[in-house]
């Protein structure tokens, strides 16, 4: 089977997870931008009443205009979805795997039974993985955009100063992860993003090739990855660090190379020579 197809096959099956995860968090930060929105304009309300304001006209003159971003920027509305689909990658990403192992026939002999290489299968759930992560930060940015237009339904354009999507996103520590301003933060924080999933499928493999020790070797192989992640951050945060900031930049997005290309070419010969049907 070619690596298209077992990519098309894995799609299929994310499907629906996908749409599930998509309408949870789409219903999740629209209710969140009703509550949000009517608790401001009541908050307002009750201000003008206490200061015997007569409009709201006055409000903004005396207090000031709100924007979007400051309403909804840190709200768990926001936030928690983000969470929870993240979460719910995390987890799937181990289910992907580990269900082609249950049953009294498991899916995983078939796998590995194709006149193919096995790397197929690998790629195949990385990159439908992959797929739908970024899937679900489209949909989240087209999300915003509609949360925002309603947002300002919602409350008296007098009280709002409209401002760019650019400055929403700022505002939010999530998004400005998932959507980072620069080209360099996007290719930092995506490329750690990547090589974390690349780690964990490899420590996914390790289990189902020693099993025990297989979890022994991977969690000391996950955490050896994560202090070697984290030296570029320590030293940037360190002022006696002799490195300038870019050269800790190269030096970040070196380890993140190494990593990964460590972490495919172990995978690799799991699947080739320890897992068996």
């Amino acid at each position: 089977m070619r690596l298209a197809q077992l990519i098309q096959f894995e799609l299929k099956r994310l499907m629906i997870p996908f749409v599930v995860m998509l309408a949870v968090t789409a219903a999740l930060q629209l209710i969140g931008v009703y509550i949000e929105a009517k608790d401001y304009v009541s908050g307002v309300k009750q201000i003008m009443e206490s200061q015997h304001i007569t409009s709201f006209e006055q409000f903004t003159q005396l207090i000031g205009e709100n924007t979007y971003s400051n309403v909804m920027g840190q709200s768990m509305w926001m936030i928690a979805p983000m969470l929870l689909c993240a979460a719910f990658m995390i987890l799937y990403l181990f289910f992907s795997w580990y269900r082609e192992w249950l049953g009294r026939r498991p899916f995983i002999i078939r796998l590995l039974s194709l006149p193919a290489s096995r790397m197929n299968i690998y790629f195949a759930k990385l990159i439908s993985f992959l797929m739908v992560l970024f899937g679900l930060v489209a949909a989240q940015l087209l999300l915003l955009e509609l949360e925002q237009a309603w947002f300002y339904q919602l409350v008296p354009d007098v009280l709002m100063r409209k401002v760019p999507l650019d400055i929403a996103i700022s505002s939010n520590m999530l998004l400005n992860m998932l959507v980072p301003p620069a080209f360099v933060d996007f290719v930092l924080f995506y490329g750690v993003g990547i090589a974390a999933v690349i780690v964990l499928t490899t420590i996914i493999l390790l289990e189902r090739s020693y099993r025990i020790v297989g979890i022994v070797v991977g969690f000391v192989y996950g955490a050896g990855i994560v202090v070697l992640f984290s030296i570029p951050f320590v030293m940037l945060i360190d002022r006696t660090s002799r490195f300038y900031p870019k050269e800790l930049l190269a030096m970040g997005i070196g380890i993140v190379l190494l990593v990964t290309a460590l972490s495919i070419w172990w995978s690799s010969y799991l699947l080739r020579k320890k897992i068996t049907v």
